[in-house]
């Protein structure tokens, strides 16, 4: 398996959490593919394993595991990271753009509740 990254970022007002979990699969990734479970949830369990690191070495992958949160009263009001107009978008971007990561061109997002494993 790839060695793990752990990036804390600042989360903005609405968040508890902005982690952003990176392995590198291959030394130039065509494409980062970002994965996050959703509801609060860590998508970094999910690159470190050993299935999903042999896809993003077959097909020129980083991958990325994207873990947001937001106090449990307001997770699925017009308040949380839910909506990237509260911060999530802009704090995501600013970061991929310096990323270690990055020469990159594009990005994948799957946010689901069951990723397969």
């Amino acid at each position: 398996l790839a060695p793990y990254h752990l990036i804390r970022l600042e989360p903005a007002a609405v968040m508890t959490r902005v982690d952003l979990d990176y392995v590198k699969t291959v030394p130039a990734p065509k494409v980062i593919l970002m994965i996050g479970r959703g509801d609060s949830g860590k998508g970094g369990g999910i690159i470190r394993n050993e299935k999903w690191q042999a896809l993003a070495r077959a097909n020129s992958l980083g991958l990325v595991g994207i873990s947001y949160a937001s106090a449990p009263g307001v997770i699925h009001g017009g308040d949380s990271y839910y909506h990237a107009a509260k911060g999530s978008g802009q704090i995501l971007e600013k970061e991929i753009r310096k990323s270690p990561l990055v020469s990159m061109r594009s990005a994948f997002c799957w946010d689901r509740q069951r990723i397969p494993t």
